[in-house]
Parts: structure tokens; C-alpha cells; sequence
């Protein structure tokens, strides 16, 4: 079993000080062997649906983020305070769409084939896509973008420079040496690296792209920062083995690859079942709660990320982890999503 009261202080040090660069790398393996054992330990299954919540949170949020699909309707039924009927509108709305246009792309018969490979079941795959264009994007723009019309040669040399730069810090340097997943080496480079406050995925965004111009640093079919695709490219390797496939695994220095992946969408695919594979794995070691049976949870954490910190931060608080504004949309459609792989004919 996981020894968790051992180690949390470590972790909270490592995690939320300033002095984070101070802790050992013995750290980092110790977290990746016993995140990796496949010992039996006693969790917490949080059930699936958004139990005791019947109006949609993080409203301020929710109001930000749908900006890009307001039209007259939703938007006076924002601005007349009626958050939960917006949500379930646009969902009634845009979830037959996405999930048709997902399926004329055989790229829900490809969730079906990751979840069985990953052990998760689709909708921790499908959730994130479905949350992200309903909110964030257009599922007809995002299933055709390609990273070739939105960037060139010179801007894949400057963020692989500014890569380089933090994997090679006398600070981080150390975590690229050790022998361990991909998962722990970031998390290590993230706590470590002088160029951040306190370890935060989010923190590293807004520095990370100072350098681009080329609009918020999310893109593709699942608005994903393409530098977090190395965080798992190991793991999607290791899993999809078993369908046969020969992805490719790629250095953190080389950001070209990442974005190749990104506007691959039967590819990143697997990348948004590694992430979910991950967070699963990461609240039931750290937290003792199993999020498996709830994709609304996945759901945000893929959209929040930072999955180490808030498994941690919901020991300290106690109580149930929470969905935000997404996860809740996705957990209040998932029977309508669930009766459309039952009832539809699923295209390869």
C-alpha cells in the first residue's frame, strides 16, 4: 500500500513551497515506483453523476469561457442569470453534433478501442472533446485545423530553444537523468526549474507562451498545450502497443512532434486517454478515491490540469473532489452520450 501520510509532508514541500527546488530527486522516483505498482489499497469510488449539485458551477468561469459560442439565445439566457438552462441548452444543442462529426471521423470507434487499452471507459476520452468544443471551440473547425496554416519552422526552433533551456537548468538537469516516467520527470522540472513560482502546469503556460503569437497555446480536436504531450508520450507507446500501433516516442526539446501529434486527432486520441489514465492513477494513490466511475472528474482536471496538486490539496480539505462548470456539463449528458454509443452505428 501507498505509504501517503510518509510522504505528504515531502510532497506538500516539494509542491507548494517556494524552496521546492530544494527537495531531493529521490523524490520523484519514490512517487513513480509506488504510482506504478499495481498493489490493491483500500479508495473511495466517487459514483458517477453530479450528485447533491443541481446547478452548474464556476459560473464567473462558465460566463468566460462560452464567449466563443454565444449567439442571441444563450447569451440572454447568460446575462439573465440562467447559467444551468444555458448549459443544458447548448448541450442539447452541440453534444449530437460533436459526437456525429466524431463518428463520420471513426474517431469514436477509436476512443472505444483506447478505452479498453488504457482500462478506461470512453467517456474519459470523449468528455474532454465534448467539453472543450462545446464551450471552447467548434468541433467542424477543430477536427480539420492543421498546425502547418498556423505556424512555421522559426516558431517550432524558438519553443524548442525555450524548452532546451528549462531541461537544462542546473536546477532540472537532474530530473532528465532519472530513470523514470515521463510523468515524474515533468513533475519534476516543473517544481525545480527556476523559472517557475510553484510548480503549476498553469504557471508554466502563461511564461512559456510570452513567446507565441499564435493565440492562447491550447489547439487541436482537445485544446491541449502541446508541451504536456511529452508528460505521457511514453505511456501512450506502452498502451497502444497492444492495438498494434508504432507510435513514436519524442524528446522534450523538440516541439515540432508535439504538434504533429496534436492535429492527428486518431493520435492525440491517446493522449487524452493517457491523461485520463493518469489522473485516475494519481487520485487513488495520493487521495485514496477512485475517480474511474465519474468522467465529469476526468473532465476537469483535463481542463484545469495540475491533477498532483488538487489530488493532494482534496486530503487536506477533506470532502469529495468537485467538478468545475465542464465536468458537470459532461457528467449531466453522459447518459444521453452513453445512449448514443449504444444506439448509433459506430463508423471505423
Amino acid at each position: 500500500m501507498f505509504k501517503t501520510v510518509r510522504l505528504l509532508p515531502l510532497v506538500l514541500f516539494t509542491l507548494i513551497s517556494t524552496a521546492a527546488i530544494a527537495a531531493p530527486l529521490s523524490l520523484y522516483t519514490e512517487l513513480d515506483q509506488k504510482f506504478n505498482q499495481a498493489e490493491s489499497q483500500k479508495v473511495r469510488v466517487i459514483p458517477k453523476g453530479n450528485v447533491g449539485m443541481t446547478e452548474i458551477p464556476e459560473v464567473a468561469r462558465l460566463r468566460v469561457y462560452s464567449r466563443a459560442v454565444l449567439n442571441g439565445e444563450w447569451e440572454a439566457l447568460l446575462k439573465s442569470g440562467r447559467e444551468t438552462e444555458f448549459a443544458l441548452t447548448l448541450g442539447k444543442n452541440k453534444i449530437p453534433k460533436i459526437l456525429d462529426a466524431l463518428n463520420e471521423q471513426g474517431l469514436i470507434a477509436e476512443s472505444i478501442r483506447l478505452g479498453k487499452a488504457f482500462n478506461i471507459h470512453p467517456m474519459h476520452i470523449l468528455g474532454p472533446i465534448i467539453g472543450e468544443n462545446s464551450f471552447n471551440g467548434a468541433i467542424d473547425q477543430t477536427i480539420q485545423d492543421s498546425f502547418a496554416k498556423m505556424f512555421n519552422e522559426s516558431d517550432f526552433k524558438t519553443m524548442s530553444a525555450r524548452m532546451k533551456m528549462i531541461s537544462e537548468e542546473p536546477s532540472t538537469v537532474g530530473c532528465m537523468s532519472l530513470n523514470i516516467s515521463n510523468y515524474w520527470k515533468w513533475r519534476c522540472i516543473l517544481h525545480k526549474s527556476g523559472y517557475l513560482a510553484n510548480g503549476s502546469n498553469r504557471d508554466f503556460i502563461f511564461w512559456f507562451y510570452q513567446i507565441s503569437n499564435k493565440g492562447q497555446g491550447t489547439f487541436g480536436l482537445g485544446q491541449i498545450q502541446p508541451f504536456l504531450l511529452w508528460s505521457v508520450n511514453d505511456l501512450v507507446v506502452e498502451k497502444t502497443k497492444a492495438l498494434g500501433y508504432n507510435y513514436k516516442k519524442f524528446n522534450l526539446t523538440d516541439m515540432k512532434t508535439p504538434f504533429q501529434v496534436i492535429f492527428n486527432n486518431k493520435e492525440m486520441l491517446a493522449y487524452i486517454a493517457a491523461m485520463a489514465h493518469v489522473s485516475i492513477n494519481v487520485y487513488k494513490q495520493i487521495a485514496q478515491v477512485d475517480i474511474s466511475k465519474n468522467p465529469g472528474l476526468t473532465t476537469t482536471l483535463y481542463n484545469l490540469g495540475d491533477e498532483y496538486q488538487r489530488a493532494y490539496m482534496s486530503t487536506v480539505r477533506g470532502g469529495d473532489p468537485q467538478v468545475n462548470f465542464m465536468g458537470w456539463y459532461v457528467n449531466r449528458f453522459e447518459d444521453s452520450i452513453n445512449n448514443y454509443l449504444k444506439n448509433t452505428e459506430i463508423k471505423n
